[in-house]
């Protein structure tokens, strides 16, 4: 997929670069509110830091 650069004026295409985000799944139905109010308590002790891709990607949840 491609999209065209419109800012300089130019006709100009740039491919679009897609980044996965990978996030813990919840193997049933009846466990969605475990992550968010994990993810929420998280966010409280640890501040927005937390957030990071970075982190995400080496586990840490």
């Amino acid at each position: 997929m491609a999209v065209y650069a419109s800012e300089s004026g130019a006709n100009i295409r740039v491919k679009l670069v897609w980044i996965n985000a990978r996030c813990p799944r919840q193997p049933g139905g009846t466990e969605c509110g475990y992550y968010v109010m994990k993810f929420m308590k998280e966010i409280a002790y640890e501040g927005v830091e937390i957030l990071d891709n970075d982190n995400v990607s080496l586990g840490i949840f």
